[in-house]
């Protein structure tokens, strides 16, 4: 009879339209699944730290890192002039991030100037780093806005470290004209953030798990 073909018609307008919404449901439990790993292993940078001098800070001014993961921040001087030397030290919580090196960029401000460069002094136990560096003669100063060095460093525990520099300004941190006058400068200080780090067996588990369950439900709904 023409009802009952009816009848059957709109019963299979109803299986695929059930089929349609398992897929979909399938598709989106995936997709989550897939965001959910990816952000789990992703560490996030911000942009570096900067000492001012007319200020001087670092770049980025935060940091989300992993355990073992390393990053950079440099030290920036801004709307400075006639500059000829600098010093910077910078404290951080040992137990939370490692200073690993300190060095001068390629296009730092002295580049391609005859300098007298400092040994960094490196402290992994109080936290501290110190660096620096001088023109030599009469080499002509920096005016501008320029990096200093970057110092790397390394997450060691998951919590967040401040970056500090060192305070009073003109004692360990300090920005030189050409007459060795100190330059007025405002510091600004960063932070670093060491999150833990979940193992790629644990993430692969968890992504096969919740492509299960998504199974689970497709099958489901296909049945009813």
């Amino acid at each position: 009879m023409l009802s009952d073909s009816i009848n059957e018609e709109k019963k299979g307008v109803k299986m695929i339209n059930r089929v349609k919404l398992g897929t979909l449901s399938l598709l989106m439990f995936a997709a989550i699944a897939l965001a959910l790993v990816c952000s789990s292993t992703t560490a996030y940078a911000q942009p570096p730290i900067t000492i001012l001098a007319t200020s001087t800070n670092l770049s980025p001014s935060s940091s989300t890192v992993n355990v073992a993961q390393s990053f950079n921040v440099t030290v920036m001087v801004a709307d400075v002039t006639n500059l000829y030397a600098w010093q910077a030290k910078l404290f951080f919580d040992p137990s939370v991030v490692q200073c690993a090196s300190a060095v001068y960029p390629s296009d730092q401000v002295f580049a391609g100037k005859t300098t007298v460069p400092l040994t960094p002094q490196i402290n992994n136990v109080t936290g501290f780093v110190l660096f620096g560096c001088s023109l030599q003669g009469d080499a002509a100063t920096f005016t501008g806005t320029g990096k200093l060095c970057t110092f790397t460093f390394v997450g060691q525990g998951v919590g967040t470290s401040a970056l500090n520099f060192s305070k009073p300004y003109g004692v360990d941190t300090y920005l030189l004209d050409f007459d060795l006058i100190e330059i007025s400068a405002t510091m600004a200080d960063g932070s670093a953030t060491v999150v833990p780090e979940f193992p790629s067996t644990i993430l692969a588990i968890t992504f096969i798990a919740m492509l299960s369950i998504a199974a689970v439900a497709y099958r489901k709904t296909v049945k009813r």
